[in-house]
């Protein structure tokens, strides 16, 4: 249903088969043109081969009152906390005093025999529940923070092109000693390199959304593995899914200065992506400078405090320089840079993204993210979700009204660039990649819209739109969209 065989030649083979589908939609948002309302996105063996005005097709899917966009990207996770049902804490809490209660969550229920994230079955359900959640709302790929790498029988499937980034957190020296030998392994510290990517096995249900497979190609196997095109993706469907591996520092007040240019160093040769929380909140900013604050009270009661966590006053951007060597950097929040870290952050805008997340923003309360000033200034930016301990839950989508509705200044057009196409680029898949347009793989999001008529942005990011379903390579299950055809 929906598509047609069309026969085409390669070069030194025989003839081969494609699948040609046709989708058609209320409303099309090419990424380098202007909104099409009646469009139609047309797909050949896993590759867009054309956006523009709906034509007649007799196989063509009408997909109603619905948007197609390229893929939605969230650039920040921490799925291991998907058991909360609802934020840490009450809006404005500080840091230290959200991180207390995090830490004191964990110890009860320890003490209580409850299993949660901390424990390991309940660890990667509370995965799984994510990357279930995730689908249901439209992502397509998404970099996850993660404490552990993830098993091999933790079922991603292939539905989410995904960066797992392996977090260290080591305050002293003893407990830098006592890492686990594969946490040490994977930043070169001593033990011989960990693999450069985990198998997964096995589909993950997509909650009713059209289901489909990619091959999440890591960047260390390939120097041209962002270029992967969609029938390499599509190939790939009955085989293995791969998640690429990324490295994570948790933060300045939990990582020893020393470990900073070393997992630089380290994701330089492996060509990682490096994750790492920076200017998250004003408590660490006074960390930085006094070696004081709330922070350092935390630490200290728990026995996390060392005097070589603070070598004097300090900035954002002391820390950033540390980095300057990592393969690709992704700085988490960033919500209290300076203007040494803005300008660093500006030259190096193609090996480093800035990750907003604005809900989570709110939740603390932290002043008004300056936005459009770091888009004027050319820093790379996305946007994450990150966890249900601090946001009501892990709707991308809902992250990017939240900046439309907050940040009417940033046109509406780039707010769509931000969930998709910058988000790409900052998890390392270049152009094409993230992007509606002829010869992208063919991974697309389709949001229903609310009923009426207008401009086509603003009905796309109106409160009432919402994810709906997804497109990836090698779907053949077109069933499964007929139900928007009476939106």
């Amino acid at each position: 249903m929906g598509g047609t065989l069309t026969a085409g030649r390669v070069a030194g083979s025989g003839t081969q088969f494609a699948m040609t589908h046709h989708l058609k939609a209320a409303l099309v948002f090419p990424s380098e043109a202007e909104p099409i309302a009646n469009g139609m996105v047309s797909i050949e063996d896993g590759v867009i081969a054309a956006v523009g005005a709906a034509r007649r097709e007799p196989d063509a899917v009408h997909l109603g009152n619905t948007a197609i966009i390229a893929g939605l990207v969230n650039a920040h996770a921490h799925l291991e906390l998907t058991e909360f049902d609802r934020p840490l804490g009450w809006p404005g809490i500080g840091m230290a005093q959200w991180i207390e209660l995090l830490l004191a969550h964990r110890e009860q229920s320890a003490a209580d025999g409850a299993k949660t994230a901390q424990d390991p079955l309940d660890r990667w359900a509370a995965v799984r529940r994510g990357l279930a959640e995730s689908i249901g709302c439209g992502v397509t790929q998404l970099a996850d923070i993660a404490a552990h790498p993830w098993p091999a029988e933790l079922t991603a499937g292939g539905l989410l092109d995904c960066v797992v980034c392996r977090e260290i957190i080591a305050p002293t020296p003893e407990r830098l000693a006592g890492l686990p030998p594969d946490a040490a392994a994977e930043f070169g510290l001593g033990s011989p390199a960990a693999p450069e990517s985990v198998a997964v096995d096995g589909p993950l249900s997509s909650g009713g959304h059209l289901e489909g497979a990619a091959s999440c190609v890591d960047e260390t196997s390939s120097p041209r593995s962002d270029g992967v095109t969609g029938s390499q993706w599509s190939s790939s469907h009955s085989q293995q899914a791969e998640y690429r591996r990324g490295l994570s520092l948790h933060a300045p007040y939990t990582v020893l200065p020393e470990l900073w240019p070393a997992a630089a160093r380290q994701s330089e040769r492996r060509r990682q992506l490096l994750a790492v929380h920076l200017a998250e909140s004003q408590e660490e900013i006074e960390l930085m400078a006094s070696g004081g604050g709330p922070l350092r009270a935390l630490l200290e009661s728990r026995g996390a405090w060392s005097a070589g966590l603070w070598p004097g006053p300090r900035g954002p951007g002391d820390y950033l320089r540390m980095l300057e060597k990592a393969h690709r950097l992704l700085i988490i929040h960033g919500n209290y840079l300076d203007a040494d870290s803005l300008e660093l952050l500006g030259r190096w805008r193609d090996r480093a993204a800035v990750v907003f997340c604005p809900r989570t923003h709110r939740w603390f309360r932290h002043r008004r993210y300056p936005l459009a000033e770091m888009l004027d200034r050319g820093i790379a930016l996305a946007v994450g979700t990150d966890s249900r301990a601090s946001s009501p839950d892990l709707n991308f989508w809902a992250e990017l009204q939240a900046i439309a509705a907050d940040y009417p200044e940033v046109p509406l057009p780039r707010v769509l660039a931000l969930g998709t196409a910058m988000g790409a680029a900052a998890l390392g898949r270049s152009p094409p990649w993230g992007r509606l347009v002829v010869g992208a793989p063919a991974i697309l999001t389709f949001v229903g819209l609310p009923p009426g008529s207008g401009d086509p942005f603003a009905r796309l990011f109106d409160g009432r739109s919402r994810p709906v379903g997804r497109w990836l390579p090698g779907s053949t299950s077109l069933e499964s969209l007929q139900h928007l055809a009476g939106r």
